[in-house]
């Protein structure tokens, strides 16, 4: 067994879940493929592994939101993304082939308090601010 394996093990049983194959492969799909969706990661697991459950995937990756490892995002309407990149930062994401990109972004560094302030709230606990653009490799297809 990798190291990367027991990691993942270990994390599972900090969360209170029964460590199951099906369970390990969604972890390190996960981590291997950030900005993945349910959808994806069960294309992919039913690939690997028998059969697994929509059901088991959101609750394995709700554990994982809830203990902060990984952050639901959502792009598109009717789609939750999971992140793995828990550092403050931003999405910029195509609006042609869908790629997205990560900005690092620390939000002390803008006025955002006083903005919101003005407007009737305080305490901020978080953000998820994402851009939607066109890439360089969309911009060079269409100027051929």
């Amino acid at each position: 067994m990798s190291a990367r394996e027991k990691e993942i093990e270990n994390m599972l049983r900090e969360l209170g879940l029964k460590v199951t194959p099906q369970r390990k492969e969604i972890v390190k799909y996960i981590f291997a493929n950030n900005h993945c969706s349910a959808p994806e990661i069960k294309e992919h697991t039913d690939k690997v592994i028998s059969s697994v459950s929509y059901s088991t995937i959101y609750l394995t990756a709700g554990k994982l939101a809830e203990a902060g490892i990984i952050i639901p995002v959502s792009f598109e309407p009717g789609v939750v993304r999971y992140d793995t990149n828990t550092e403050p930062h931003l999405h910029v994401v195509c609006y042609e082939c869908g790629h997205v990109t990560e900005v690092p972004f620390n939000i002390g560094d803008h006025n955002f308090e006083e903005l919101l302030s003005e407007n009737g709230f305080n305490d901020i606990a978080g953000f998820d601010i994402h851009f939607f653009a066109k890439c360089k490799e969309c911009s060079r297809s269409v100027k051929k």
